[in-house]
């Protein structure tokens, strides 16, 4: 029975912390000796550490249920953000009406102006003692507060932004993910593990690796992602393939 791995095997786990998927691979390492090495043939130790990191970081971090709760995350953070656009619009039509009504009255509403927010935020910034010597040495920001505040003439209406701000969101592309981009948008949770080590394995490989195009084939993306993530039954090529071919569609759009 085996014990041991190639030493660039076990320096891919050493590398991703992955101790905890090391007997699975023991395990089944026959398995990727067969569909896995020889896509590897012609690379060396280390380009051959380059494609198990990038995989083991798939296998660690982004088993079903870490992909269930980060695709929780992106639809209740979708959820706020639409929120969000509804409380600005909201906002800015309270603006609005208190304008008009201040117009009509001849009322001082004592909203602070556009340039008086945009100063005294910057002003409240932690890091802003750090580029005010820059500020002091170009003057860029203080000359375009200056000439903002003296020119007597108005600035961009805070209801007006407010109504920009919501309408960027409603026309934006929403919330994404930072880690997985869209491979974790699918509405069958068993392919997002799938998914998310197709798209790590296309676009997260060390650079030489990806400057010379290079690309497992789907039996071996198929083998791999059924020993990391345990899958019964295990993917087969057809549908590693099928699944490539619809997550590029997506990513042309």
């Amino acid at each position: 029975m085996r014990t041991h791995l190639p030493a660039w095997a076990e320096a891919a786990i050493a590398a991703q912390n992955a101790a905890a998927l090391r007997p699975q691979l023991v395990r089944r390492w026959h398995e990727i000796e067969a569909d896995v090495a020889p896509a590897l043939e012609g690379l060396d130790d280390l380009e051959k550490q380059w494609i198990l990191d990038a995989t083991l970081w798939a296998g660690k971090y982004w088993r079903r249920e870490a992909a269930d709760q980060h695709r929780e995350a992106i639809a209740a953070a979708q959820t706020r953000l639409a929120h969000i656009a509804e409380l600005a619009d909201d906002l800015a039509a309270h603006l609005n009406t208190l304008a008009m009504v201040a117009e009509d009255h001849g009322l001082i509403t004592g909203i602070p102006s556009l340039w008086e927010l945009l100063e005294d935020t910057a002003e409240a910034e932690p890091g802003y003692c750090a580029w005010l010597t820059v500020m002091k040495g170009y003057g860029h920001w203080r000359d375009f507060i200056h000439t903002a505040r003296t020119q007597g003439r108005p600035g961009p209406d805070l209801a007006a932004l407010l109504a920009t701000f919501a309408g960027c969101i409603k026309i934006g592309d929403g919330i994404r993910s930072a880690y997985v981009d869209r491979a974790i948008s699918t509405r069958k949770a068993d392919a997002m593990p799938l998914r998310i080590l197709i798209a790590q394995l296309r676009d997260n490989l060390a650079y030489p690796l990806r400057q010379q195009g290079f690309t497992l084939p789907d039996q071996a993306i198929a083998t791999l992602a059924a020993v990391l993530f345990d899958l019964d039954p295990p993917p087969t090529a057809d549908s590693i393939k099928s699944l490539r071919q619809r997550m590029e569609m997506c990513n042309a759009r």
